[in-house]
């Protein structure tokens, strides 16, 4: 089999675009190809979600790549890993990466604000998986945020130069994580996802088999779903609904 694999040179440097998602996913792109535009007007979350643009300046970029339908893993782990990804290039340029930690299923936090945000999108055609895969990250904000909920990188402008290496570093590391997936050790990775979660020692509220349930943090599965200790035993959580809450 070969590793899904994004190659660094095969870029589209966008000025704007409504979505690097929907860009990605034309027949403009093709596969191991990635996008990144300077502005994006109508970024897109998990679900009805959005990503809100902090201001220009910040990377919005996602890469396609195509997998053999047989030989894909949970697309969950796939997410989580990505986000591994995404948390290790960040504290790679961060003054104090233990700020930051990854937040299940998809966001990367810095304390208690998200950093940035990753939207895996599959599509199946003639027994292939086409992943979409959509990173932002706020870099630097152009706005007032005393009441900010989103974190952010830099505190003040920086070099232009700097973002390259950011996104050098990105699809590095998405590379290597990828790797990972297909031919290394899931396990490994499981357990430092797990030491540098942000829900590490944390409660939390969610739905088990339409059941609503309150545990501890306790660790991932094997193909990336939410583990919970509760007074009636380990249980699996699949995906977050209106009623998940970390206490």
């Amino acid at each position: 089999m070969t590793i899904p694999f994004i190659e660094y040179a095969n870029s589209h440097r966008l000025q704007e675009i409504d979505s690097t998602n929907n860009y990605c996913k034309t027949s403009k792109v093709k596969n191991g190809e990635w996008v990144t535009s300077e502005y994006q007007s109508n970024g897109r979350g998990r679900g009805s979600n959005k990503w809100d643009s902090l201001g220009k300046g910040n990377i919005f970029f996602s890469a396609k790549v195509q997998i053999e339908l047989d030989k894909i893993p949970s697309l969950s782990l796939v997410s989580l890993f990505i986000g591994s990804a995404t948390l290790r290039t960040i504290r790679n340029f961060a003054v104090l990466p233990e700020e930051y930690s990854l937040k299940w299923p998809n966001d990367v936090f810095r304390m208690n604000k998200k950093i940035a945000g990753i939207l895996l999108e599959a599509n199946t055609k003639n027994e292939i998986v086409e992943l979409i895969i959509g990173i932002g990250i706020n870099l630097v904000s152009t706005r007032d945020r005393e009441n900010e909920i989103y974190g952010i990188l830099y505190e003040t402008e920086f070099d232009n130069t700097q973002k390259e290496k950011i996104l050098h570093n990105l699809v590095e590391n998405l590379n290597i994580s990828m790797q990972k997936i297909f031919f290394g050790n899931i396990k490994e990775e499981l357990t430092w996802i797990e030491s540098n979660s942000y829900l590490k020692d944390k409660m939390i509220q969610a739905r088990a088999n339409q059941i609503l349930t309150n545990g501890k943090f306790a660790g991932y599965t094997e193909d990336g779903f939410l583990l919970l200790s509760t007074e009636s035993g380990i249980v699996t959580i699949i995906d977050t609904d209106p009623d998940f809450k970390i206490n």
